[in-house]
C-alpha cells in the first residue's frame, strides 16, 4: 500500500512590475524555475489569480511613455494597476512521506519569498501513514522578511527576478 501526502492552500503575492502584463510574466517566470514539489505520480499545481479591482492607476507604461491607447479606451490617460495575486496550491503525493512533503513545500515557499514579496500564506499538509497535519499560515512576518530587495531600492541586494527586466528598470 502506497503512502499519500497531501497539500493545499494559497499565498498571497505582490510581484513588481510596471504594467500588469509585466507582473504576470514575473510571477509566472518565478513559478516555473522553483523546485518541484512532486511525488511518484504528479507534481504540485498552481494557479494564479488576479486580486479584483486595482491597487493603483498609472499614465504610462513601462517605458515611461504617455500611452494613446489608454486615450481611446477611455480611461482618460490612465491605467489601472493590480499588484495583488493570488496563488493556490494542491497537490496529491503518492510514494511521499508526510516530513518530506512538508520539508519540499517549505523550500518552495522560501524561494517564492525570496523572489516576490510574499504577505500572507496558508497551506495545509496533510497525509501520510500516521495521518498528520500541520498549517502553514503566516501573514506579514517570516515569510515578508525572506524577499531580497532589488538593487535599486537596497545596495547590497540583487533580487534574482531583476535579470527578467529590461536593462533601463532600476534607471529611472
Amino acid at each position: 500500500m502506497s503512502e499519500w501526502t497531501y497539500c493545499e492552500g494559497y499565498i498571497e503575492v505582490t510581484p513588481f512590475g510596471r504594467t500588469q502584463e509585466e507582473k504576470e510574466f514575473i510571477l509566472k517566470t518565478i513559478l516555473n524555475h522553483l523546485p518541484i514539489v512532486d511525488g511518484s505520480e504528479e507534481p504540485m499545481y498552481t494557479h494564479i489569480i488576479k486580486a479584483g479591482g486595482h491597487s493603483h492607476s498609472t499614465n504610462v507604461d513601462e517605458f515611461e511613455a504617455r500611452n494613446k491607447r489608454l486615450y481611446i479606451d477611455n480611461h482618460y490617460g490612465y491605467r489601472y494597476v493590480q499588484d495583488h495575486y493570488y496563488i493556490f496550491i494542491e497537490g496529491a503525493f503518492r510514494d511521499r512521506s508526510f516530513s518530506e512533503t512538508y520539508r519540499q513545500i517549505i523550500k518552495w515557499l522560501v524561494r517564492l519569498s525570496k523572489r516576490t514579496i510574499v504577505i500572507t500564506t496558508d497551506v495545509n499538509v496533510y497525509g501520510g501513514y500516521d495521518d498528520r497535519e500541520e498549517r502553514i499560515y503566516c501573514k506579514d512576518s517570516e515569510f515578508a522578511d525572506l524577499y531580497d530587495m532589488p538593487s535599486w531600492l537596497e545596495d547590497n541586494s540583487h533580487n534574482w527576478t531583476e535579470r527578467l527586466l529590461p536593462a533601463y528598470y532600476g534607471d529611472l
